[in-house]
């Protein structure tokens, strides 16, 4: 045998011995523990799983249950992304908006604030719609205005991001917090991994 041969012949050895060293893509369930775990971004997930628990403690806090209008109205205003990923908070109003439409606990506005003081512009406008000086009855009984932070810390290789999503719920009448409540979601590896 021609000492040229020798290298074709271990890379077929190697291919037939190792058939599964590369995956091919497929589709999985957004929902499962086989999505990919990042360590320096919010996953699809993260937003799933704090949009669920933010809006299950939204949903059992005495504000919203014992609101004058039922089902309440709602205004989503502002997610402030405040973490070193670039990402659209969108996908986080998105599931929220979702959620909250597929619940019928309440309803959402077409009135979107969007400031940083968008409680105190709510409960002005507010006023103007109970004077008379804007025209219909669908004022939004809430705003909901939200922030999300991240933490990295490090032990020696092993890596950790802490993801805080804080929701707060704004009474428009009053320009004042109705509820608030954060999830905090904890990554820790030494690099992306399949499984959360």
């Amino acid at each position: 045998m021609k000492k040229y041969c020798l290298p074709f012949l271990a890379l077929a050895l190697a291919a037939a011995i190792f058939p599964g060293c590369t995956k091919e893509a497929r589709y999985i369930d957004s929902n499962s523990n086989e999505t990919v775990v990042s360590l320096d971004k919010v996953d699809v997930q993260d937003f799933a799983i704090a949009a669920e628990k933010l809006l299950a403690s939204l949903y059992d806090s005495p504000a919203f249950k014992n609101a004058k209008r039922q089902p309440p109205i709602i205004a989503l205003s502002q997610v402030t992304n405040d973490t070193s990923s670039q990402f659209d908070t969108a996908q986080l109003t998105q599931k929220i908006y979702t959620s909250i439409t597929r619940s019928g606990k309440a309803e959402i506005s077409l009135v979107v604030g969007g400031s940083k003081d968008a409680l105190t512009q709510d409960a002005k406008a507010a006023n103007d719609f109970s004077d008379g000086k804007s025209g219909g009855n669908n004022m939004p009984d809430f705003t909901i205005i939200g922030k999300i932070l991240e933490n990295k810390a490090r032990a020696g290789s092993t890596r950790q991001v802490s993801y805080s999503f804080q929701l707060t719920l704004g009474r428009t009448s009053t320009g004042t917090i109705a509820w608030t409540d954060e999830v905090i979601i904890t990554k820790q590896g030494g690099k992306a991994a399949v499984g959360w």
